[in-house]
């Protein structure tokens, strides 16, 4: 097997001859009496180096370095996908409390949007029963009739109404008392406190508020407490 050898030339050198087996003996002494000891210096050791690397040591070699390679860069790969897994969790939790808060909000609205329709309701209502109550003296008899279903028994009722209505429920007195289940003593009494088409009852049984207003507000606070 052929043998290799690496030779380093110093800068010294300039001129370098490969010189035949046969004739190295001719040659040779001449031409190393040229060089002098001190133009060796700059040689460097030189490692040893194999003649040859066996298959299986280079496979292992390459295996090795993959196996590395190959774990650090599943290394930095699950790293990175960590970090965007916590990304994705927190746009999660972040989306979740948008979501609850939202919720929140619509309920928030929606309590608000039912208050208005009771109240717009409510209002609508007031509005034409008061029409009535301006056009139809009939309301205020209504009411009386209804209160006085409530105070059935008693000895005696003062009725308590504005003026505007006294005259048109003097009228139908009689109709009211045609019951004999009802009262026989009905005394009427101006108030101008009490709104047009509703009055105020009272007897010893208790008083009886059969104003269109006062209606309204025990409309409107069962209304928001079913809602």
């Amino acid at each position: 097997m052929m043998q290799q050898f690496i030779v380093q030339i110093p800068r010294k050198v300039s001129r370098v001859e490969i010189i035949h087996e046969d004739s190295k003996r001719d040659v040779m002494q001449p031409v190393f009496e040229e060089f002098s000891p001190e133009m060796f210096d700059e040689f460097e050791e030189v490692e040893h180096i194999p003649e040859s690397i066996l298959v299986h040591e280079a496979q292992e070699q390459i295996q090795t370095a993959y196996d590395r390679g190959f774990n650090d860069g599943k290394q930095v790969a699950t790293g990175t996908m960590m970090v965007e897994i916590q990304k994705q969790q927190e746009t999660l939790k972040n989306f979740d409390s948008n979501v609850q808060n939202l919720h929140a909000q619509y309920a928030e609205l929606m309590a608000q949007a039912e208050n208005a329709i009771v109240t717009l309701a409510l209002g609508l209502a007031r509005n034409i029963v008061q029409e009535l109550v301006n056009e139809e003296k009939s309301v205020v008899i209504a009411q009386a009739r209804k209160a006085l279903q409530v105070l059935r028994g008693a000895d005696s009722v003062t009725i308590r109404l504005n003026p505007v209505d006294v005259d048109a429920l003097e009228l139908a007195k009689s109709t009211l008392l045609a019951d004999p289940m009802l009262m026989p003593s009905v005394k009427l009494e101006s108030d101008y406190t009490i709104e047009e088409g509703g009055c105020i009852m009272e007897s010893q049984l208790g008083t009886i508020d059969a104003q269109i207003k006062t209606q309204f507000e025990k409309l409107e606070e069962k209304l928001r407490q079913h809602k």
